[in-house]
């Protein structure tokens, strides 16, 4: 992951403060039409940063090894088992997209020992838990249409300030690694998700600190390594198109009382199917190239 741009976390505390003085004045940012607007924007600034996966592993080693068909088999495929797992046990489902998320944002520290970014991960997830847990259970209710994915936030309450604690030893050690800006952007995300109603607090961090440079990110490596850049953007926006697509099925088929609630099961399924073959689909790759690659050096 590219370091993080000059100015970014200025910005980025500037829009929490700039939140949080909103919401002392009156502004009901976990309102229903708030968290509507959260939702979507978690979509349309969240999906496109995966959207380049495919590309990225055929461009990284898997060009000419593994065809195209064989790769959207295993992406979708992926996807289709998270949304078949949130089916069938919907607070299992949870925790496995929480635990995923946690090990996806942990990337954002890299440079920074273990388990600090793990646990500075986590401390983002589990934060809304102290200032907004009952906000939060109802969240998790809301999506599971469970009552016991309340137990869940219960957890993660615990938990919050240990992972914490961790946190605060990442922000120090990236100012000490002179990484400013990105210790000012985690100090702000966290700020946001304590203070900040679930929803309004994760958009923060999601729409405005990860997607993006995972998606700038994404496009150099992907630009730099495509003859056919136009390709790459036509494969990237038609993925997008069709996580989009998933999400406008979901909140049609979603058992509501308020548009709030549909709005938080389409964003927050939609970005568990795909966020896991996000994370699982580079290491099956890399086996399944590694596999064709040991059996054309296999002596006929």
């Amino acid at each position: 992951m590219s370091a993080i741009r000059r100015g970014h976390g200025t910005a980025l505390a500037l829009i929490t403060g700039g939140l949080i003085a909103a919401q002392g004045m009156g502004l009901p940012l976990d309102g229903g039409s708030a968290t509507a607007i959260a939702c979507a924007l978690l979509l349309v600034a969240g999906l496109p940063h995966g959207a380049l996966d495919i590309e990225l592993i055929s461009g990284q080693h898997a060009r000419g090894i593994l065809p195209m068909r064989t790769m959207l088999a295993v992406y979708l495929g992926l996807a289709g088992a998270m949304l078949f797992l949130w089916w069938v046990a919907p607070v299992v489902a949870l925790v496995v997209f929480l635990l995923t998320a946690i090990v996806h944002f942990a990337e954002d520290w890299e440079g920074i020992s273990a388990p600090v970014p793990m646990g500075t991960a986590a401390a983002l997830l589990c934060a809304p838990a102290l200032g907004h847990h009952a906000a939060l259970a109802a969240l998790f209710v809301d999506l599971c249409g469970d009552p016991d994915a309340a137990l869940v936030a219960d957890g993660m309450l615990l938990l919050a300030p240990v992972a914490l604690c961790m946190a605060l030893v990442c922000i120090v050690r990236l100012f000490m690694l002179g990484r400013r800006s990105q210790a000012i952007a985690t100090a702000a995300a966290l700020t946001a998700m304590v203070i900040l109603p679930p929803v309004a607090g994760f958009a923060i961090f999601f729409c405005c600190h990860h997607s993006p440079r995972h998606l700038g990110e994404a496009w150099r490596t992907t630009v730099r390594r495509s003859s056919l850049p136009g390709r790459s953007l036509a494969i990237a926006m038609a993925l997008t198109l069709a996580g989009l697509g998933i999400a406008a099925a979901l909140f049609l088929l979603a058992p509501r009382a308020a548009l709030s609630a549909g709005a938080v099961v389409a964003a927050f399924t939609t970005l568990s199917i795909l966020t896991v073959p996000h994370m699982a689909f580079p290491a099956i790759a890399a086996r399944l190239v590694g596999r064709a690659h040991r059996h054309s050096a296999t002596p006929e």
